[in-house]
């Protein structure tokens, strides 16, 4: 662990998945030791118990007294590593053990119901629906009326969608949490009922009016979800938003061109809000917004972005001769990848693809042979820059060649084909076949959990 972090021995590097198993030594030594400490005078699952997830501690006890005693061994040994708590973030709760989170989420569901109850009909109501009027259209005499439909009356969207967001508001300030802490419960709770709804609709069935209230309803949903969105853009509500407008955009394209074209519309134009939100007034380099950019380029060209407006979003110019400039944004390895993604082989786009490619090269003939060993990232874009179907094949095979030189030069006309036919076996970080499989991607992404 030490020789892997320059022989550091104060601290870990964070982000490389080998240094949550690195965390994971550290802190079982913790927890032995403290088990040691403990079980000497008390009974470990009658007076106390400890749980931990990552470097969070959950302690109960049957008595504060042990409590303290408890939180003092831990202190002590986590110290003999350099590792302390936080203050910040500790404090005591009898039980009962609700919190204001919890609350939070119990009301948010509620609400959740609540507007589908209101403005939909459950499986269980549409086939009571049916049976009915199945019966009274056998009636003798009676008119043929239209068949039920899932989505039952839905006025006006903007106002309704604007009173539920001042429910939400009111739900998170009364109970004294924040956004961050519920946005991923209320994402899953209110896309699997968005989907479950439109899973029972069979379009070709559903006439002009019927698809109207369906598209009003679907505008509500989407103000919700991008509103709550908007306060907490993190990486898994991102997975959670993209696979839900994924799977709506895919439904929406049974629909009429106008109903098609309005739900797709809202969708982008939500998306492009949060865009120039995170650029505009966020901080870092947004990766967890960006990747709306690979869920929005799947919508169709009438919704690609314009060259200035991609330039705005990855805070890109261009320099003399065409050269690239950053200023003063990260355009690492992420930022290359999905831009290339979605610039693809457009011919709208290929001053900005032939731009990013020279800036790729240029970047690796600055570095020399060490410094592209030690850097994760650099190693990780070389691999998927030579996969990308959108980077010409001379500019690989210089690209090849030029990587494998600064090693040695030897026999360069025989490994640049060995190393461009292993790299094409398949994709290696980045999904370059995402395009034909979007949907199933996003959906293992949202189901992935951080640790």
């Amino acid at each position: 662990m030490q020789r892997s972090n320059y022989n550091e021995t104060n601290g870990i590097v964070i982000g490389p998945e080998i240094s949550r198993i690195f965390a994971e030594i550290i802190l079982q030594s913790v927890d032995a030791a403290v088990e040691r400490t403990l079980t000497a005078e008390y009974s470990a699952g009658r007076e106390y118990d400890i749980r931990r997830y990552v470097d969070d501690y959950f302690v109960f006890a049957n008595d504060e007294r042990l409590l303290d005693v408890i939180q003092s061994s831990l202190a002590r040994q986590l110290s003999q590593f350099k590792l302390y708590l936080n203050s910040a973030k500790t404090f005591s709760q009898c039980r009962p053990f609700v919190t204001g989170q919890t609350g939070a989420k119990i009301e948010l569901a509620s609400l959740v119901d609540r507007i589908f109850e209101q403005h939909t009909r459950s499986a269980k109501q549409m086939r009571e629906a049916m049976k009915e009027h199945r019966d009274s259209v056998a009636e003798a005499g009676k008119e043929k009326r239209a068949e039920p439909f899932p989505v039952a009356y839905v006025g006006n969207a903007a106002a309704l969608g604007s009173g539920y967001i001042r429910d939400i508001k009111q739900i998170v300030t009364r109970s004294q949490t924040d956004f961050d802490l519920i946005s991923n419960y209320f994402f899953s709770v209110i896309s699997r009922k968005t989907i479950e709804l439109v899973n029972r609709i069979d379009l070709k069935e559903s006439d002009a009016k019927q698809i109207e209230r369906l598209t009003r309803f679907l505008r509500t949903v989407l103000d919700l979800i991008f509103f709550v969105y908007a306060m907490s853009p993190r990486v898994r509500a991102t997975y959670q938003v993209s696979a839900l407008c994924f799977s709506l955009s895919e439904f929406c394209n049974a629909m009429p061109k106008d109903s098609r074209e309005y739900v797709k519309s809202l969708m982008a134009d939500h998306m492009r809000g949060i865009l120039r939100e995170a650029v505009d007034g966020g901080e870092g380099d947004n990766i967890e917004v960006v990747n709306l950019l690979i869920v929005l380029r799947s919508f169709g060209d009438q919704y690609l972005l314009t060259q200035p407006e991609l330039f705005h979003i990855y805070g890109l110019s261009f320099g003399e001769g065409k050269q690239l400039r950053s200023g003063g944004s990260a355009f690492g390895y992420f930022q290359i990848v999905t831009l290339l993604h979605y610039v693809a082989d457009d011919p709208r786009f290929s001053e900005i693809r032939d731009a990013v490619c020279e800036h790729v090269q240029k970047r690796y003939d600055a570095e020399s042979l060490v410094g592209l060993q030690r850097n994760a990232e650099l190693t990780m874009l070389a691999f998927d820059f030579l996969r990308c179907p959108y980077v010409s094949a001379p500019r690989k095979e210089h690209f090849a060649r030029e990587l494998l030189k600064k090693h040695n030069s030897d026999n360069l006309k025989g490994r640049v084909p060995l190393l461009l036919n292993l790299v094409n076996k398949g994709d290696w970080f980045f999904a370059w076949h995402m395009r034909d499989a979007l949907g199933e991607l996003l959906w293992k992404k949202e189901l992935r959990t951080a640790y």
